[in-house]
Order: C-alpha cells, then sequence, then structure tokens
C-alpha cells in the first residue's frame, strides 16, 4: 500500500474500496463504521449508517431515495435506525457497538472482525442454526 502521501489519503482511498479485514487493519486505528448485509457481506457505512441503509432500502426495492423515505412509518420517527435497520435486514457495528440483530451470516462477520482486532464490542449470543 505504499505510494500514500499521508493517512487521511490512505483511509479515504480504503472507504472507497470493497471492505476488507486487512486493508481495514492497514489503514484505521480503533474506527469501524460498517453494515453487514443478510447474507454477511460487509460494506462501509459511506457517508453514514443512515444513508447508506436508506441506500439499500431504495437499491433492494427499486425507489428512489426519496420514496425510501416515505415508507418511513410515524411511529419510528424517533427511532429511525430501528426502522432502518428492519427495513434493509442490515445490522449497523462501530468499532464497539452494534445496533440490530444478527442473523448467522451477519453473526458470522462479528467474530472474524473481533480476532482481527476491529471490533472491540460485545458479540451478540449466536443465532440458532435454522434462523433466518
Amino acid at each position: 500500500m505504499s505510494g500514500f502521501r499521508n493517512d487521511h489519503e490512505l483511509q479515504s482511498w480504503t472507504l472507497s474500496q470493497p471492505f476488507s479485514i486487512e486493508r481495514h487493519q492497514k489503514a484505521f486505528v480503533h474506527y469501524l463504521e460498517v453494515v453487514i448485509r443478510e447474507d454477511g457481506t460487509i460494506e462501509y457505512a459511506i457517508p453514514s449508517h443512515f444513508e447508506k441503509l436508506l441506500a439499500i432500502i431504495a437499491e433492494d426495492r427499486n425507489l428512489t431515495r426519496e420514496e425510501a423515505i416515505a415508507l418511513c412509518p410515524p411511529d419510528y420517527y424517533g427511532d429511525y435506525l430501528e426502522w432502518l435497520v428492519k427495513e434493509s435486514g442490515c445490522v449497523s457495528v462501530w468499532y464497539d457497538f452494534i445496533f440490530g440483530t444478527p442473523n448467522l451470516a451477519q453473526w458470522g462477520s462479528l467474530p472474524k472482525m473481533e480476532k482481527a482486532k476491529i471490533y472491540a464490542g460485545k458479540l451478540p449470543p449466536k443465532p440458532p442454526a435454522d434462523s433466518p
């Protein structure tokens, strides 16, 4: 990964690439903002968790951003992240925290990130093998 003038350049480049534990370890210390899709695929939460999850909902349902926003029921206006996680099927992960209830495929990504020391949060209980 030589050729980068500074850490910021390396970090910016890393965030523009598909997620890789090894690449992330080289670019960041004590920083992680990702979403894990239902199939266990990890993606950077760029530009934010809200916007990434909203984009996933819109993409999966062939909607515009505005149409996806309009789907949110008023009961969730005060807990928008809860609705985004529920509707997208994803879980949101920070360096030391996870939001959402992972399925087995999503859960499988967490110990890998923990072992690589890029996730320092508590691991939720492993879902049963027959969980969706």
